[in-house]
């Protein structure tokens, strides 16, 4: 999906981001402070090079919270570059 930021006046105002939703109890893989999620070559191949800011949302139904993470920024730190998975901070 997609978001658009509007001004406290209400006016559009063409600033976008990309939002990856994913939900459901499998996505909730416990680790010490984050949470793991798996991802294809193909989805890291696309999101690397998505022309906008893109967030993954993490939703549990289980306790309807929401987890984020900047994937672009998360694949842009040397760190991750060979990581199966992207580490969604349990604080985000």
């Amino acid at each position: 999906g997609m978001a658009e930021y509007v001004s406290d006046e209400g006016n559009a105002t063409g600033k976008i981001i990309g939002l990856q939703i994913k939900s459901g109890e499998s996505y909730f893989n416990e680790k010490d402070d984050y949470f793991k999620f798996y991802f294809d070559k193909k989805h890291r191949e696309y999101w690397e090079t998505f022309p906008i800011p893109l967030i993954l949302l993490l939703h549990n139904p289980i306790t309807n919270q929401i987890y984020y993470v900047d994937v672009r920024h998360y694949f842009r730190n040397p760190k991750n570059l060979d990581k199966k998975y992207i580490e969604v901070d349990k604080l985000n």
